[in-house]
């Protein structure tokens, strides 16, 4: 039992350590400094920190691609295949601890089913994260608030590419926003419609035609219960998508498409009625919805639902 305890101990150590290495690798602390700069508006570091952090990664990721290869390339690696687990295990053997460093890192960070257990799509995987998109990304801020769109766009489009090995995944929302928005100062209406209606790739309420055909059926009927009834019957939780709505809302309604704007605002007042409720109910538990008005009343006692709201 203490053998065991003392080896999870060992492991962890050099799973910290390991980890510890890669979080203060200069590429990270390069792009950490960019954020900083940005968030300071000092837009000129910005730009040469991410430059910095891109160049740094890919000499990081190239140096470990370099290592894993030559490791793979040894008879006694090659013969355990494709397979990472077998892989780890010859290496373990041979006492490779560099390259078991690399392997363990990214195994541990994103799962080693994240791979499919293969060392190829690990490969893969560094050739991706070399270019860096959160960097990307910050550089494109950068020349989107300069006014510099088309370059904006370009960096935008790079860190979409490769918006997998994003650590955080919903930066493809918010990715997605920001080229509708490039779109719009461009005057590109059409290509501000198709990005935004990308962002409802995910969003399974917009996917669902007879959801909203029973909403709008529901909101149309001029009934004196109509209202009630239609906050009673539905829910929608795509948060991610109630910008979208309201742009989109905006857009058709200029054109005069009424049946796409009142789908779209259909789908807004419920998420964002959904949101409001899933707000209120996880701060005060014992809430229990009865009618809008009551709703309402309860969310106003919250400052950041009341600032949510006027947005």
């Amino acid at each position: 039992m203490k053998k065991t305890t003392i080896s999870t101990i060992c492991i962890l150590l050099l799973t910290l350590s390991v980890w510890a290495q890669n979080y203060n690798s200069p590429c990270v602390i390069s792009y950490r400094k960019s954020l900083l700069s940005f968030n300071n508006k000092d837009y000129a570091k910005a730009l040469q920190y991410s430059e910095d952090a891109i160049d740094q990664r890919k000499s990081q990721m190239k140096e470990q691609e370099e290592k894993l290869r030559k490791s793979l390339s040894s008879r006694a690696v090659a013969s355990a295949g494709d397979d990472i687990s077998k892989i780890v295990k010859v290496l373990t053997d041979r006492s490779e601890n560099d390259i078991l460093d690399i392997i363990n890192y990214y195994t541990k960070k994103y799962g080693i089913n994240y791979f499919n257990n293969s060392i190829s799509n690990l490969m893969d995987f560094l050739r991706k994260i070399e270019e860096y998109p959160e960097a990307q990304k910050i550089i494109a801020d950068v020349y989107k608030i300069e006014g510099e769109y088309d370059i904006a766009e370009e960096y935008y489009l790079k860190a979409l590419s490769n918006i997998d090995v994003f650590d955080v995944h919903d930066d493809k929302y918010e990715i997605l926003y920001l080229l509708a928005d490039i779109s719009r100062l461009k005057k590109d209406y059409n290509l501000m419609e198709k990005r935004l209606l990308n962002i409802f790739i995910d969003d399974k309420y917009y996917l669902n035609n007879s959801l909203q055909n029973n909403m709008v059926h529901t909101i149309s009927q001029n009934k004196k219960d109509s209202v009630e009834k239609y906050f009673e019957l539905y829910r929608a939780t795509s948060y991610f998508s109630l910008k979208a709505y309201s742009l989109l809302y905006n857009y058709y309604e200029e054109k005069g498409e009424t049946d796409k704007a009142l789908r779209l605002c259909s789908l807004a007042t419920i998420t964002s009625f959904s949101k409001i409720y899933d707000v209120v109910k996880k701060r005060d538990s014992d809430f229990k919805y009865i009618t809008v008005s009551s709703l309402l009343e309860k969310a106003s006692e919250y400052n950041d639902i009341n600032a949510w709201c006027i947005e």
